[in-house]
C-alpha cells in the first residue's frame, strides 16, 4: 500500500509540473524537444515551427477540421501515461492570436502510421495538449480559420514524455479575384467562380469551382461572408501552391477568361462585357415514350449538373428547361422501366433538342451480402454501367448507390441490358473493397453473393513531393475496378483490400501511366505512386 501511495504522489507532482509548463510556455523550466530544426529541410510550402520542435520535410497536405476539442488545462497527463504506457504531447500554436471566436480557435491533428487521427482544439492563447499517444512518428497538421495552417512531423518516445511541440502557423497564399464589366461595374448578378490551374484549361472544365477541382486552391466567393470584400471582388482563391499559375473566370463549367498569375501577385482583374453570350443560360428539350411510342405515366426526372440537381415532372412525357452552361445529366424514372441516362452539354445561349427517347422494361440484380462476422454497419452497394471499353460511365451518371436491407439482401432494379461494375466500399466494419462485373445482357441476375472478408490496410502515398496531379486505379485479373481515385494531399491515403493480387495503374499529369502488380497479404502495405 505504501508503494502505491508513493507512485500516486509522484504522478501528481509530474502532472503539476506539466500544468505549470503549459501555462507558462516561455518559462525556462518548460521541457523542450531538443535543438530547432534545420530550416533548409523545410519545403517552400511548409510553415515554420518554433524552437524546441522536431520537424521533418513534408509536402503540403489538406487540413481537415478536428472532431474533438480539448485544452491543456482540461487534458492533463493521465496516470497511465506517466506510468510509461503512453506519451503526452503539448505546446503552443502561434500565429492565430487574433482568432477569438470558438470556431476559429487554433487546432492540431496528429496522425499515426496507420493514419489514425487524434485531434485537439487549443485555448484562446494557443495552448494545447494531447495525452494517450503511443511511441512512434506522427504526421502533424495544425490550423486556424480558413487560411492559417502548418504541418510537419514529430517523433514521440516514452523517455521524452511529456514532449513539447510548438507550432507557428502561416497564412496560405491567396489571391483576390476582381471582375467588372466594360463600365467598371461589378458583375454580381451572375453566378461566376474562379479556378486555378497549372496550364490554361481551354473553353470547358469537367467540374465546378466549388471544391478545389484541380488541387491547387479553393475559391471562396464574396457572397455570404461576415466581412464582405469590395463589390468588384468576385471572391478569394486560397492557394495550396505558390504562383506562377493560371486563374480562370468560369460560368459554372464554361471558361470565360484566363490570365496568368506571377509569384508575389496578390490580386487579378478581369473585364467581362455585360452582354457577353458566355454569361447566358441555354435550353434543352426531350420527349420520353415507351416501346409502343406512348407517353409514360407517372414519369419524373432528375436533371443534375455540377453541384446542383433539379427534380422535374415532364408534361405528357416532354421536358423543357433552361440551364446554366455545363454538362448535365438527365435521368428519367418510372416504375418498371429501365433507368436511362442522357448526357448533354448546355451551351450558353443555345437551344438543344434531344429528340424522342424510348424507355424499355427494366432488368435487375438481386442477391445477398455474406460477412464473416455480424456488424452494425449500414451497408450499401454501387452499381456502375460499363461502356464498350469496360470503363465505368461515371460522367453520364450511371453510378448509383443502393442501401442494403437489414437482413443483408438487395435488389437493384431499373437496370438496362449491359455490363455493370458492382462494388462495396465500407469502412466501419473493416472489410476490404469488394468488386465484380455483372452481366444483365441476357436478363436479370439473381442470387448474387457478395462475400466480404477483413481488409488489409494499403497506404497510398506520393513517391515525390508533388502529389497534386497524381491519379491511380486498382483492378483485379477480371478487370473489375476496386478503386479509381486521385491523391488528395501529401498524406498517406488508407484503403482496405482483401488479400490477393491486384494491378495498380498510376499517372502524374501528362506523363505516361505506370503499371505494376501488388500482392496484399496480411500486413500493412506501403504503396508509392506513380
Amino acid at each position: 500500500m505504501s508503494s502505491r501511495i508513493v507512485v500516486l504522489t509522484l504522478v501528481a507532482l509530474i502532472g503539476a509540473v506539466v500544468w505549470i509548463a503549459v501555462r507558462n510556455p516561455d518559462s525556462s523550466n518548460a521541457p523542450l524537444a531538443g535543438p530547432a530544426p534545420d530550416r533548409a529541410e523545410l519545403p517552400v510550402s511548409t510553415t515554420e515551427l518554433d524552437r524546441g520542435t522536431s520537424l521533418s520535410s513534408t509536402a503540403t497536405a489538406a487540413v481537415s477540421q478536428p472532431a474533438s476539442s480539448t485544452t491543456p488545462s482540461s487534458r492533463l497527463p493521465a496516470a497511465d501515461d506517466e506510468a510509461g504506457q503512453a506519451v503526452v504531447l503539448y505546446g503552443y500554436i502561434r500565429g492565430a492570436e487574433e482568432a477569438s471566436p470558438a470556431n476559429d480557435l487554433p487546432w492540431i491533428a496528429v496522425f499515426d502510421r496507420d493514419e489514425q487521427k487524434t485531434t485537439a482544439k487549443a485555448s484562446a492563447d494557443g495552448a494545447y495538449s494531447i495525452s494517450g499517444l503511443q511511441p512512434g512518428r506522427y504526421r502533424v497538421n495544425a490550423g486556424a480559420g480558413s487560411s492559417l495552417k502548418a504541418e510537419g512531423s514529430v517523433d514521440l518516445a516514452l523517455a521524452d514524455s511529456p514532449k513539447r511541440f510548438d507550432i507557428a502557423l502561416r497564412e496560405s497564399p491567396s489571391l483576390l479575384v476582381k471582375v467588372v464589366d466594360e463600365a467598371a461595374k461589378p458583375l454580381s448578378q451572375h453566378e461566376l467562380g474562379a479556378i486555378a490551374t497549372r496550364e490554361p484549361p481551354g473553353e470547358w472544365i469537367d467540374e465546378t469551382p466549388n471544391e478545389n477541382p484541380f488541387g491547387l486552391g479553393r475559391f471562396e466567393p464574396n457572397e455570404g461572408k461576415d466581412v464582405k470584400l469590395e463589390p468588384a471582388c468576385l471572391g478569394r482563391l486560397i492557394l495550396d501552391v505558390e504562383p506562377p499559375l493560371f486563374v480562370s473566370i468560369v460560368n459554372h463549367q464554361r471558361v470565360i477568361d484566363t490570365r496568368k498569375v506571377e509569384l508575389g501577385q496578390k490580386e487579378i482583374d478581369f473585364i467581362v462585357k455585360s452582354d457577353s453570350p458566355l454569361l447566358k443560360e441555354g435550353r434543352f428539350h426531350v420527349r420520353f415514350v415507351d416501346q409502343a411510342n406512348q407517353p409514360i405515366d407517372k414519369l419524373w426526372a432528375v436533371v443534375e449538373g455540377g453541384s446542383s440537381a433539379q427534380y422535374m415532372r415532364p408534361e405528357g412525357g416532354e421536358l423543357t428547361s433552361a440551364l446554366p452552361p455545363a454538362v448535365w445529366r438527365i435521368q428519367p424514372f418510372a416504375e418498371g422501366f429501365e433507368q436511362h441516362d442522357l448526357l448533354v452539354r448546355i451551351e450558353p445561349g443555345a437551344d438543344t433538342d434531344l429528340g424522342t427517347v424510348i424507355l424499355e422494361r427494366e432488368q435487375w440484380i438481386s442477391g445477398t451480402i455474406v460477412e464473416p462476422h455480424k456488424s452494425n454497419e449500414r451497408m450499401s452497394l454501387r452499381c456502375d454501367l460499363l461502356d464498350a471499353d469496360g470503363e465505368p460511365q461515371l460522367v453520364s451518371g450511371n453510378t448509383m448507390t443502393y442501401v442494403v436491407k437489414a437482413d443483408r439482401t438487395f435488389r437493384i432494379g431499373s437496370r438496362r441490358r449491359g455490363l455493370y461494375l458492382m462494388t462495396y466500399y465500407g469502412r466501419e466494419a473493416g472489410y476490404g473493397i469488394w468488386a465484380q462485373i455483372v452481366n444483365t445482357r441476357a436478363g436479370p441476375v439473381e442470387n448474387l453473393q457478395v462475400n466480404l472478408v477483413p481488409g488489409v490496410p494499403v497506404m497510398v502515398r506520393p513517391s515525390g513531393d508533388d502529389w497534386h496531379s497524381i491519379t491511380f486505379k486498382i483492378t483485379d485479373d477480371s478487370g473489375a475496378r476496386y478503386l479509381d481515385s486521385r491523391l488528395w494531399s501529401s498524406a498517406p491515403q488508407k484503403i482496405l483490400l482483401a488479400p490477393g493480387r491486384y494491378k495498380v495503374q498510376a499517372k502524374q499529369g501528362s506523363a505516361p501511366p505506370t503499371t505494376r502488380m501488388i500482392d496484399v497479404a496480411s500486413d500493412t502495405l506501403d504503396l508509392q505512386v506513380p
